[in-house]
This record gives structure tokens, sequence and C-alpha cells, in this order.
């Protein structure tokens, strides 16, 4: 009698050649497109760029021609065409995906994390990004853009290539997987009593910032350790989420900065 076929796992949906290739990202600006140029030139499908920004690029353009990787000189117009933006820098790029970050990047290091709680404004996704990679911090998202893509990676100035980053569906899973890292788990709130400013930063944190309209979620107050507020003197009713984010992780360069250089 013949053995019954094994079943898939599943979460196995089939081989990896059957599986549909991701879509690579369309990113705009001159460090944007330069940090995936420089880190990943194999990541680079296309690349579109003006004739004044190719007068600087010259060996870049020809690695790029060495690894028949495909660019093209266009006039202004069509760049902003493809950028959807006019703010394209010179530079219009496709290119594959970063893989996401696992619990290792994120948390093994004992770096601080940021996690962005349906922070839905790619602007300030790019500033906090950019924050993160100046300061050395992971990235979690839940809600808000699903890739580090157009003008937020154009404002995060090459932190999206940097950052180990990755979108999460909800707050429980990541944040008991960070406490087993060691993690504390802060949230900041401006209707919180607690002063960020008169607090003690513990090393492994773990901050949790909300959006402009309704900050941070219900779930994300609940599963977090404390809330603080960034203390001010009143005169807006908060910090726009970027700021607070900066604010939070030049706090903690501030009090452990000679353990995480």
């Amino acid at each position: 009698m013949r053995a019954p076929l094994a079943r898939p796992s599943p979460d196995v949906v089939g081989s990896s050649e059957s599986l549909p290739r991701p879509r690579p990202l369309r990113l705009h600006g001159h460090h944007a497109v330069l940090a995936v140029l420089e880190r990943r030139p194999e990541a680079v499908e296309r690349l579109f760029l003006t004739k004044e920004r190719a007068r600087g690029l010259g060996e870049l353009l020809k690695r790029m021609a060495r690894a028949r990787r495909s660019y093209r000189v266009l006039p202004e117009d069509e760049l902003q065409a493809l950028a959807k933006s006019p703010h394209h820098e010179g530079l219009v790029a496709d290119v594959m995906d970063k893989p996401a970050a696992d619990d290792s990047a994120l948390f093994a290091h004992g770096r601080p994390v940021m996690a962005l709680d349906r922070v839905e404004n790619p602007n300030n996704l790019g500033a906090v990004c950019r924050s993160c990679a100046h300061f050395g911090a992971g990235l979690l998202t839940r809600g808000g853009p699903v890739r580090l893509q157009g003008a937020a990676a154009r404002v995060a100035q090459g932190g999206a290539e940097v950052v180990a980053h990755r979108r999460v569906d909800a707050w429980g899973p990541v944040l008991r997987r960070a406490r087993r890292s060691g993690y504390v788990c802060w949230a900041l709130d401006g209707s919180s009593e607690k002063d960020l400013f008169a607090a003690a930063v513990p090393q492994r944190v773990l901050w949790i910032v909300g959006n402009e309209k309704e900050g941070v979620s219900e779930e994300g107050l609940k599963l977090s350790d404390a809330v603080f507020r960034l203390g001010g003197t009143g005169g807006v009713e908060s910090l726009n989420a970027s700021v607070a984010a900066g604010v939070a992780l030049a706090l903690h360069r501030r009090a452990w900065t000679r353990s995480i250089d």
C-alpha cells in the first residue's frame, strides 16, 4: 500500500520558483537612490536620471553597464512623471526591497527600537527613519505605508537602506519577543502625567510613538510598561511624531553613549 502524500506546511504556499516575484520599490531622491547603488548595486533594476546628475555619477553608471543593469537619461518632466513628485532630485530607480529585519537584527544588540503606531504621513515616516539611522535604532511600523519608498525614502536621506525595519500587524507578539530580549516598552503620549525628561532611560528600550491625530492606539498603551509625555510649555498640544521620536532617541543616546558606541 502506498504511503499517503505528505501535506505541505500551512506556512508554505509553494516552492520559491512558484512564488510571484515581488514588485520593486520605486525610489527617488539623490541620497535615497545613492544609498542603494553603493550598498546593494545588484538590487537596482533600472535607473533614470537627468543629464546634469549623470555627469557626477560616471563610475557608478559604468558599474551598472558592466552588471547589465539599464539606465536612461531623461528630461525633467519625464523624471517627474516617473517619481510622481517634483522632488526627485534628478534620480529615480526601481530597486528590489531588502528582506524584513528579523528579531536578531532588531533586538540582539541592545540598541533602541522605535515603533510607529499608525503613522500614515510618509514625510513623518521618512524623518523617523532618518533619526533611527542617525542614532542606530531599529524601526517597527504598524499601519501606515507598507514599504519605505517614494517620499518616505527620500526624506529618510538614505536611512531606509541602513535601518533594520519590519512592518507588523499587531504589537502583542513583537513586544513579547522584545521583552524576552530584556527590553522595556515605553509609549509616548501627551496626556500622561509622567515626564520623560525626569525619567532614567533604560538601555534596552522600545519606544511606541503614535500618529498626530489619535496618538498611540489603545493596544499600544495597554501593552506598554510605562507611558510618558515630553514635557514642554503647553503652548501646543503635542510634538510632531517625527520630532517626538527624535527627542526620545536623543535622550537615549545621551544616557547610553558609551554602551552603544
